[in-house]
């Protein structure tokens, strides 16, 4: 009998991991989500943005993925496609051809992105020129971005992750809108869900998308992900009146722990 529970044991163990694995590598599904604002200009009504984040380019996640990511995204005709960072687990000289299906992502307004911490371990000064040569504009970099309709704008900025800050105290959301009106709408792109720490709502952020926790990769261990990201896991949460973040479950996952279970 016992010989027959530790094979039992060791079969459920095998048939966990391996539905966790292929959940955490298949090409994930597409989520909606409506988010309605007192603030936002008439002209923006149903704007659509695509939100990925996650990424992490790796051995175990190779072009064929991003190709099929790149062709769902196209498909849903987005007015923006919107990156929180994670892009990358490894050197340029090595995943660059691998992740060369963004450069074919389409968007009325293009391709916005952010660092996330994996962008600080694999050489960002490298990989900041070849995500650039894709396509992809980093407010971080530029400075806030303005999208027009007619006579409405909206911007949209972007913050470096914490990981390249010597000082917490230096990671600040009001960084991001340089030069942006006081009463302007305002998206910003911060690859960790805090709100809190970076005085997001201080900075006038309405919308706010980030990504970090892969959703908490499963049950027990998300309550761990949450107490280090402010209570923010995944999904959408207003994080002051009338002010939201959305955290994304991530589009991909590290190598080093690729599961995801319920």
């Amino acid at each position: 009998f016992r010989r027959i529970r530790a094979v039992a044991l060791a079969a459920a163990a095998v048939a966990l991991a391996s539905w966790g694995i292929f959940e955490g590598v298949r090409t994930p599904p597409t989520r909606s989500v409506e988010v309605v604002f007192d603030d936002l200009p008439a002209e923006f009504d149903g704007y659509r943005i695509v939100h990925l984040s996650d990424l992490h380019c790796s051995s175990a996640a190779r072009e064929p993925r991003f190709r099929r990511i790149v062709d769902r995204v196209n498909a849903l005709e987005p007015d923006l496609v919107a990156i929180t960072g994670d892009f990358v687990d490894g050197l340029p000289a090595d995943r660059q051809d691998d992740l060369s299906p963004l450069r074919s992502l389409r968007a009325r307004d293009g391709v916005v992105g952010c660092t996330g911490n994996h962008e600080m371990y694999w050489r960002w000064d490298r990989w900041c020129d070849v995500l650039i040569g894709f396509g992809i504009v980093f407010p971080e970099k530029t400075g806030p971005v303005e999208i027009r309709r007619g006579e409405s704008s909206i911007f949209v900025g972007g913050m470096r992750d914490r990981a390249f800050f010597c000082r917490r105290e230096d990671w600040r959301a009001d960084g991001a809108f340089a030069g942006v009106p006081a009463d302007a709408f305002r998206v910003l792109l911060c690859h960790r869900p805090f709100t809190a720490a970076t005085g997001a709502a201080e900075a006038g952020v309405s919308l706010q998308l980030s990504g970090h926790t892969h959703g908490g990769a499963m049950p027990l261990l998300s309550l761990l992900v949450a107490r280090f990201n402010e209570g923010h896991v995944r999904g959408l949460f207003e994080f002051a009146p009338g002010r939201f973040l959305h955290v994304s479950r991530g589009t991909g996952q590290w190598a080093g722990f690729a599961a995801r279970i319920l």
